[in-house]
């Protein structure tokens, strides 16, 4: 089994943001890196297609392994 993160992703699921809140727009134009939903989905589909002896035990994000 293993484990994935999307990342920061800009998606409608967390719910409506606050009026004073920045943006996603504004935050990416600060330099905060926000994936698309086709960017967070990457990392998931990869480990969907690993086959029955593919490696396990793992918790990753786009950028590969992750420390924890």
């Amino acid at each position: 089994m293993n484990s994935a993160t999307p990342g920061l992703t800009a998606t409608e699921f967390t719910g409506p943001r606050p009026a004073d809140a920045p943006s996603i727009d504004e935050l990416r134009a600060s330099g905060m890196q926000i994936n698309t939903v086709e960017q967070g989905a990457e990392i998931i589909v990869q480990l969907a297609q690993l086959g029955p002896d593919g490696q396990t035990g793992t918790f990753v994000g786009n950028e590969g392994p992750l420390p924890w």
